[in-house]
């Protein structure tokens, strides 16, 4: 993974000093955010893992994937204008999303369970700046991105652990294969000046993370390897990321 991070880098500069050269572009920025990515929806991705007991017996359904979980965001503009009205924008994020459940059976035995996703997407797009708030060079902007995600892991772990035996504990563990789809989403924020070259930058998104190239066959793209699962829905999502960047 630090590979593939540190080789996106290297490209994103390169684009970002030859981009430069040209006429059209008039300013650059690069940034990095504290990012965040929630799951909406009430599919199974959203749901409690550990959903039934009885005769000593567990059902796992869900993903447990119900709350914000974190990430970080590396990203280039480009100024298309002098009033820094048009933007194109480029860049990664990385997600991790983790759920942990535990329900005790008895005084000597546990059901757990634990799910883990990380998630790598490029993204690209183009943002309108349509208010200048007249204050830190403060503007106010919105646009569209489509995003290339990639689900690089997808595993889970969980069953029956027994607090004084542990070479009884019953664990099971099932992984997804690693996954490609395209989403789409529209972010909107706002920047403003700090001191000197230096900005804030605070933005919210709401879209689809797997508009296209959805797969059956693998039930809930963002669920734990779920045999009851026979279709892929739409995973809507929305992020809420902050950070500082600089401005060339």
């Amino acid at each position: 993974m630090r590979h593939i991070l540190f080789f996106l880098s290297l490209f994103l500069l390169y684009s970002l000093n030859y981009c430069h050269a040209e006429s059209f572009v008039k300013n650059m920025a690069i940034g990095a955010k504290f990012a965040t990515i929630k799951l909406l929806s009430d599919n199974m991705s959203t749901k409690y893992q550990i959903i039934g007991i009885g005769d000593n017996t567990q059902t796992y359904s869900g993903g447990g994937l119900q709350y914000i979980q974190p990430g970080i965001e590396l990203s280039a503009l480009l100024y298309l204008d002098k009033k820094e009205l048009h933007r194109f924008i480029g860049g990664i994020e990385y997600m991790s999303l983790t759920s942990k459940e535990k329900i005790d059976k008895s005084a000597f035995s546990s059901l757990i369970a634990k799910h883990n996703v990380k998630l790598l997407d490029i993204f690209t797009g183009w943002h309108y700046a349509f208010w200048d708030m007249d204050w830190q060079e403060a503007k106010l902007y919105i646009g569209p991105e489509i995003m290339f995600n990639f689900m690089l892991n997808n595993s889970f772990s969980g069953g029956t652990k027994y607090k004084a035996d542990s070479e009884a504990n019953k664990i099971i563990e099932t992984k997804k294969d690693p996954t490609f789809r395209i989403g789409s989403r529209i972010r909107t924020g706002v920047e403003g000046k700090i001191k000197n070259n230096f900005y804030v930058n605070i933005n919210f998104a709401i879209g689809i993370y797997n508009l296209l190239l959805r797969d059956d066959s693998t039930g809930e793209l963002l669920n734990s390897k779920n045999v009851f699962d026979t279709k892929e829905s739409f995973q809507p999502f929305y992020n809420f990321n902050i950070g500082l960047q600089y401005k060339f």
